[in-house]
């Protein structure tokens, strides 16, 4: 999408969500690839349309700290807006690498940056991360699931991001409910009975695509893509739809 498309998607969601219950945490974003300039547009505009939080992401090439530490305090300092920082390997001159753990409690520190997406993806380094960082920004881990978000809860990671939820959200309202009340045979019948099945399609075609089959399937929205992102072919599809027939019937 273009920048445009991107506040328009942006203002729909958050006017749509905040008229159906004001009271509703309204998370946009910001382009994966710009200037800093950009990230500032998206977070006043994210402001000025009622949102709650803008996640921001940096995917330029990483140098040192203090690049990395500028671009998010220079976005939090622009806005009101609370500022989700996704975090996740970053490009450096050398290679691949994490955000040093350093950096982290800097960006912790940053009065408006009050959430931290944690996209590694690596359990180990994920739970340095938490043990950091956890008591001054809210811990949203990325990746394996539910039963990843069961492993670092009691460490002190706050959420999870929804994968089946996308397209049947009644899996996570389920599961937050059971989770709280502490019914773990009802949380791990979610994780091995809905969301494995599904994971292994994802894995085999591609997560994002799988989760757009899956939202047309369930008249979310269209699974087309624009180039060069690319969808699932018709018998994929079809693979898609009999594990959401074979599995989710009864949440359907």
């Amino acid at each position: 999408m273009s920048w445009e498309e991107m506040k328009q998607v942006n203002e729909t969601v958050t006017r749509h969500v905040k008229n159906k219950d004001s009271s509703c945490v309204v998370i946009v974003a910001d382009p994966m690839t710009n200037p800093t300039s950009v990230s500032i547009d998206f977070a006043q505009h994210a402001e000025s349309i009622g949102a709650d939080v803008i996640s921001c992401i940096f995917m330029e090439r990483y140098h040192h700290d203090d690049q990395v530490y500028d671009h998010f305090k220079a976005v939090a300092d622009s806005t009101n807006i609370g500022i989700l920082i996704h975090e996740q390997a970053l490009a450096g001159i050398h290679g691949t690498c994490f955000y040093p753990i350093e950096l982290l409690n800097r960006l912790a520190d940053i009065p408006n940056v009050i959430a931290l997406k944690e996209d590694s993806k690596q359990p180990l380094y994920s739970e340095r991360v938490i043990e950091a960082v956890s008591d001054r920004v809210n811990i949203i881990i990325s990746g394996r699931g539910k039963r990843q978000y069961i492993h670092f809860n009691n460490m002190g990671c706050h959420a999870h991001l929804v994968g089946v939820a996308s397209f049947i959200p009644k899996v996570a309202f389920t599961f937050h409910d059971a989770y709280n009340k502490g019914d773990m045979k009802t949380c791990w019948g979610i994780i091995n009975e809905l969301e494995r099945p599904f994971f292994d399609i994802g894995m085999r075609f591609g997560w994002h695509p799988v989760l757009k089959s899956g939202m047309e399937l369930c008249n979310v929205m269209s699974k087309i893509e624009r180039p060069p992102l690319c969808r699932l072919t018709e018998s994929q599809h079809a693979e898609v739809k009999s594990v959401i027939e074979t599995h989710f019937y009864d949440q359907l």
